[in-house]
C-alpha cells in the first residue's frame, strides 16, 4: 500500500472526492518530508563548519595578534559568517577566513570545500543606484565601471582588485567616515569533488 492510499476512508463515489484530495495533500507532505531530510544533513554540515569556523578564527586571531578592533564575529546567518573587518586588513582577513572555513579533512577527506566573500560598508546587496556602498561579491564580481576592469565581472577578483573594491567603498563614500570598519560576508559552498586545490577564499 502506498503512502498515500493509507488515508483512504472507503471506497465509492461518495468517497471518491474526499480520498482525491487527502491524496493530493499525502502527496505534498511526503514531498516535504524528502526535502527536509536532505536538506537537514546539508544545513546540519553547514552549521557544523560555521560553529568550527568561528572557534578557529578566534585562534587564528591571538596566533596574528588580531584583537576585536581588526576583526569580529558579528552574526551567524544560516550558512554565512559575518565579521566586522578593519578596512587596512580586509585582504589578509579574506584569506584567513577561507583558510579557516574550507579546510575540515576530518570530515570531508575526498571533497573540497569552497565559500565566496562579499564586502560592503552596509548589509545591503550591491546596487549601483541604491545601495552602492553595499555588499560586493568578490568571487562573482559586479560590473565597476572606473573601479574593476569590464573582464572580471562575474569572475573571482585577485588580491589588487579586492583591495580596489576596498578602497572605493571606503573613500568614494562622503557619508562613510574614513577610520570606520566594513562588514565580511563569508558564505559557504557544497563540498565539490576536485583534487586540485583551488585559490583561497571565504
Amino acid at each position: 500500500m502506498s503512502f498515500k492510499h493509507k488515508f483512504d476512508m472507503g471506497s465509492g463515489a461518495e468517497m471518491a472526492t474526499y480520498n482525491a484530495l487527502v491524496h493530493w495533500i499525502a502527496k505534498k507532505i511526503q514531498k516535504r518530508a524528502f526535502n527536509q531530510g536532505v536538506n537537514s544533513v546539508v544545513q546540519g554540515t553547514c552549521a557544523t563548519i560555521a560553529k568550527r569556523t568561528a572557534i578557529r578564527v578566534m585562534a587564528r586571531m591571538k596566533e596574528m595578534g588580531w584583537d576585536f578592533r581588526i576583526l569580529r564575529l558579528m552574526v551567524p546567518i544560516h550558512d554565512e559568517l559575518v565579521f566586522s573587518v578593519h578596512y587596512k586588513h580586509v585582504v589578509p582577513a579574506m584569506h584567513m577566513l577561507g583558510e579557516c572555513m574550507n579546510n575540515h579533512p576530518d570530515i570531508f577527506k575526498h571533497c573540497m570545500l569552497d565559500s565566496s566573500p562579499a564586502i560592503g560598508v552596509t548589509f545591503e546587496p550591491y546596487d549601483p543606484k541604491k545601495a552602492p556602498g553595499g555588499q560586493i561579491e568578490l568571487y562573482e564580481a559586479p560590473k565597476l565601471p572606473g573601479v574593476l576592469p569590464e573582464s572580471t565581472a562575474g569572475n573571482r577578483l585577485d588580491d589588487d582588485q579586492v583591495q580596489s573594491v576596498v578602497d572605493y567603498l571606503m573613500f568614494q563614500k562622503p557619508q562613510t567616515p574614513q577610520g570606520s570598519s566594513m562588514t565580511a560576508h563569508t558564505r559557504s559552498r557544497k563540498a565539490q569533488p576536485n583534487p586540485s586545490r583551488r585559490s583561497p577564499s571565504c
